[in-house]
């Protein structure tokens, strides 16, 4: 099985998700459009879905700038806040699939994330309620920084329940789709 495909920013690659048989684990991998050789990209890092490029990341330790995506996980092996599997959050790796950082903490899960122009990472959150009797929260759209730093509410929080998929017009606009409940599609 293969999806989730993000076309890299010049156009000669892309990732996408993908696992050889039904029994394997979800995991990240590169095709070059030229030639259609495809690389893994992580492995052991849980069911990986989602892949996104970032942009170049620099560090004051770091000789050079390195080239790294995100994309989600349930790596850290926790099951969600509603007790109904395993919670999803967002990580980053470099393209070899070296140094994987854990980007957030949510004790339900985070998902669909999206490269803003300004380089923060844009995306959906599940946020479990407890004060809504029978509701299972809502999923809000959140914004963290390549590095996993300020993560903070990105859009107001009324409206339907649920907030997902979130995408950059280029003229600014953010763009997403609004249910008041999950589909049996996601």
């Amino acid at each position: 099985s293969a999806c989730d495909p993000d076309v890299s920013f010049d156009g000669s690659r892309f990732l996408f998700a993908g696992k050889r048989s039904a029994d394997d684990v979800w995991n990240i991998f590169e095709m070059t459009i030229a030639d259609l050789s495809v690389r893994q990209v992580t492995d052991q890092a849980g069911n990986c879905r989602s892949p996104i490029y970032q942009s170049t990341l620099f560090t004051l330790d770091s000789p050079e700038p390195w080239y790294q995506l995100t994309f989600i996980s349930d790596a850290a092996g926790t099951r969600n806040e509603d007790g109904c599997g395993l919670a999803t959050h967002l990580y980053s790796c470099k393209l070899d699939g070296s140094t994987v950082r854990r980007l957030t903490y949510n004790v339900s899960s985070d998902f669909d994330p999206f490269l803003m122009q300004d380089g923060r990472l844009l995306f959906s959150s599940w946020q479990r309620s407890t004060f809504e009797r029978g509701a299972r929260g809502r999923v809000r759209l959140f914004g963290v920084n390549l590095d996993g730093t300020d993560h903070a509410l990105f859009a107001d929080p009324t409206g339907p329940a649920i907030q997902h998929m979130p995408c950059v017009t280029p003229s600014g606009w953010v763009v997403f789709v609004a249910a008041d409940q999950v589909p049996w599609d996601g």
